[in-house]
This record gives structure tokens, sequence and C-alpha cells, in this order.
């Protein structure tokens, strides 16, 4: 579990992301969350505001990305060397990554209280 979480916060699986979908690679207020649930599912997600106008001192974009990893401490892994990832990428008008995120406490604890994390995933 350790070396995949590791993993997950390292610059690589997010810049991969970045390029993959062909996202400039200028992210702001990036946050990372560690959720544990009451079954021991560990799950890591990446928050970040994003923009297609590059400015000089920009602190926010209309855009916001959502890199969610899947359970880390999960059985079905075996000898896999990569963990899946899943993504969103929303509008928002929302300026400050803490507001934004705090929107999504209730269903993060849905995850975290009956690993019931689809809801989480799609917002």
């Amino acid at each position: 579990v350790v070396d995949r979480l590791v993993n997950f916060i390292s610059v690589a699986p997010v810049f991969d992301f970045l390029m993959q979908q062909r996202v400039q690679p200028m992210t702001m207020q990036a946050k990372y969350l560690l959720m544990v649930s009451k079954s021991g599912q560990v799950r890591a997600a990446w928050y970040a505001f994003a923009t297609d106008k590059v400015t000089p001192g920009a602190t926010y974009g209309p855009f916001v990305l959502k890199l969610v990893s899947e359970d880390l401490n999960g059985g079905g892994r075996a000898d896999r060397s990569y963990s899946d990832f899943k993504y969103t990428a929303k509008q928002t008008s929302e300026r400050d990554m803490e507001r934004l995120i705090a929107k999504h406490i209730p269903l993060i604890l849905k995850g975290i209280d009956m690993d019931a994390w689809d809801a989480y995933l799609k917002a």
C-alpha cells in the first residue's frame, strides 16, 4: 500500500494524466486527499484548477480536475505494477480549492462509511 500511495502522490501519475488528456501542464491550488474507509479501502485523490488560457500569476481556472485512485489496498491487484485511476474535468466558478473540496465531503463520507464511491468518482 505504501509504495502505491507514494507513487500516486509523486508527479508521474498526474503529469501522465495531463499529457494523455492534452491538458496544459499548468495547474493551480493542487491538493491531495488520503481516504481510508471503515473496511480498510485506501484511496488517494488529486484536485487542481486548470485553464486553457495561461496567464502569469493565475491562482485558479475555469476547470477543476480530479484524479482518484482505485482501492490501493484492494485485492485483485496480484502482479500488477500499476494502479487504475478515474478522473473528472468540470467547469467551475469556484476560486478556492478547499471550498470546492468541502462540497465533496458528504460524498467522501459515503465512501469512507459504506465503500460507496460511485457518486464521489462522478462528482
